[in-house]
Order: structure tokens, then sequence, then C-alpha cells
């Protein structure tokens, strides 16, 4: 079958093209919820798979990050600041606009990373930071090689009887275009994954504190859509719970410790581990465990 990515994004689409169809108002989280009952009801054991929860869990961060960001774009501005912006020369406005969604684009991957860092960190033991740097040129590269190239199809078969030489000048632009922004993605996805600080290892926190965590994220989401008045209690109660869960980590626990040492072994050198369940001498030779 299909993946739950797929059969998720299917499900959101129909909803909101079953809403628009019927002039219905459609909220997201309502087409997300129902997406989750049509992947789960496919197939039950979905909703343990990583991909499934991470695929959820940042179509749920982009979905409330779209609402914020919206609330904030379309804000009422006075006057004479939207008549500043009409006025500016057409180069400046086209500056900004990209400028504008490289920079919301970094903010949403941020926000993404954020939230679903935890996870991530859990499962694989790393983190990405350099993916709030690709997010951008992706933003940038990916929907202009997409156009293009259905551009190119189209234009293919419409000069499907046409002379060669008219097909070939008609689809150059688009071909170059569309070749050109999937070379820059390659080589900027590249060249950001060759940073030093792109991705780091980072420890779990352990899973019935994630579920805590994501549980608290929960209920701050439904008290942002159902129940504001609740909100400062919530981010309260969510302070005192990190106090809580790293408490017990800053603590030293010397029972819990792992230590290295180097020692001369007569040959050369070799590395000593103690561990709370034994010790391990690890040299060129061999590796002895006690």
């Amino acid at each position: 079958g299909a993946d739950p990515p797929a059969l998720r994004a299917t499900a959101m689409v129909l909803v909101l093209a079953v809403a628009a169809y019927t002039g219905r108002a459609s909220l997201a989280v309502n087409g997300l919820a129902a997406a989750a009952l049509f992947v789960f009801g496919i197939g039950p054991g979905e909703w343990l798979a990583l991909g499934t929860q991470v695929s959820f869990l940042a179509t749920a961060i982009l979905l409330a990050f779209g609402v914020a960001w919206a609330q904030w774009a379309y804000r009422e501005r006075p006057p004479l600041e939207r008549l500043i912006t009409r006025t500016r020369p057409l180069p400046q406005r086209m500056v900004r606009r990209v400028a504008g969604v490289a920079i919301t684009t970094a903010a949403a991957a941020a926000a993404v990373l954020l939230v679903a860092g935890p996870l991530l960190a859990e499962r694989f033991h790393l983190l990405t930071p350099g993916a709030v740097l690709a997010a951008p040129l992706i933003a940038l590269t990916l929907p202009t090689a997409l156009y293009t190239g259905g551009l190119l199809c189209v234009v293919d078969v419409l000069l499907l009887a046409a002379p060669d030489m008219a097909r070939t000048t008609a689809t150059t632009l688009p071909a170059l275009v569309c070749e050109g922004s999937l070379n820059a993605l390659a080589e900027g996805v590249s060249r950001v994954a060759d940073t030093p600080w792109s991705w780091t290892a980072a420890a779990g926190m352990g899973e019935w504190r994630l579920a805590i965590l994501y549980a608290w994220l929960a209920g701050a989401g439904a008290a942002g859509l159902y129940a504001r008045g609740l909100w400062p209690a919530w981010w309260r109660m969510g302070l005192v719970g990190v106090a809580i869960g790293c408490t017990p980590t800053l603590l030293p626990n010397e029972q819990d410790a792992l230590h290295a040492e180097v020692i001369a072994v007569g040959h050369g050198c070799a590395t000593l581990l103690e561990t709370p369940d034994g010790t391990i001498k690890i040299d060129s030779l061999t590796t002895q465990i006690a």
C-alpha cells in the first residue's frame, strides 16, 4: 500500500476539496484529524512507525506556524505603511518578497526542528540544525524546478506535431531553468551538509519524558484552539514540568558515571573504561573485560 505520509496528504486534500465543493469552511486541524483516522483505519499499527509520527507531527507544527504567520502577515497596518509598500520600485518589492519567503521558510524549519527534535534525538540521537539553512534554498529552488518541469512537459505535448526546431526552441528555456534549479538545490544541500555545525549528536530525553512533553504540547494546542484562557496556567505547568524533568539529570550521580583513562601498559598506551557494570581495558592487542 501507499506510505502513511502519502495517505495523510491525500486525505487532507480530499477534505479540503470536499469542503470547497460544498461551500463549507474547513479547519486544518479537522483535516489532519480526518487524515489520522484514514491512515490508522487502513493500518492500525502505523502510529508506532517513526515516519508516521514525524509526518503528522511536522504537519501539525506547520499548520500552527501557518496560522500564526497569517495572523501577523495580514494584520491591519496603518494607511501610510500600506502606501509606502505599494509605491516601492518593482525590483525592491521582488527582493523583499524573496527575502520574506526565505526568512519565513527558515522560521518554519526552526519550529519543526524545535518541536520534532526531541523525538528525532530519542530515536536517532541526532539533530540537524543545518536543515534551517537548507529550508530557504529548497523553498526557492524546488518549486521553480517543479513548475518549469511541468511547463516543459505541457509545451512538449502541445508541440508534439511541430517541427523539431520549433520544439527545441520552445523547450530550451524551461529545460535550462529546471536543470539549473535542480543543480543549485543539490549543490546547496551538499554544501550545507558539509558544514561542521549541520548536524550534532544528541542524547534522548527518555520515553516517559518524551510522552509527557508531547502530551503537554497537544494540550497547549487544544487550549489555543478552544480555551485561550487556560494558556497562562498551562504554560506555567509546562515550566514546572521542565524543572522537575531536568533536575535528576543535573544532579551528580557517581554510581552511574563512566570514567575513562589512558594508561601506560609497557608497550604503549591503553584505554581503561570504568562503568557501573565493570571495567574494560582496550589496547592495540587485546580487549579485557572484568
